[in-house]
């Protein structure tokens, strides 16, 4: 995840809550929230859901990209989706970036 944003955003700082960012008197903020839902037994979703807030210097919000990935967990239930339906909200998340910021 950290590539995907250092790839638009190349000067871009891991902190861990936003106010450590706002401490640290960073002029803009991304914060990022992931939900994951896994699914318990075969024929079950799993669900990634991943948001990036964007707030500017005044620390108001700006913008905010969504995206969604999901698998259905196979029989027998020996792997749950969670890489690949993280993958594929990853994916979504990148093709959002590309064509809103470039």
């Amino acid at each position: 995840m950290l590539a995907l944003l250092k790839a638009h955003f190349p000067k871009i700082e891991l902190v861990q809550d936003f106010n450590e960012a706002a401490a640290r008197g960073k002029k803009a903020i991304c914060l990022l929230d992931l939900r994951t839902v896994v699914g318990r037994g075969s024929f079950q979703k799993t669900t990634v859901d991943i948001s990036a807030y964007f707030f500017d210097s005044k620390y108001q919000p700006v913008t905010r990209i969504s995206a969604h990935g999901e698998g259905t967990v196979p029989f027998p239930a020996f792997d749950m989706r969670v890489q690949a339906s993280t993958n594929a909200a990853v994916n979504e998340l990148e093709h959002k970036f590309a064509v809103l910021l470039h």
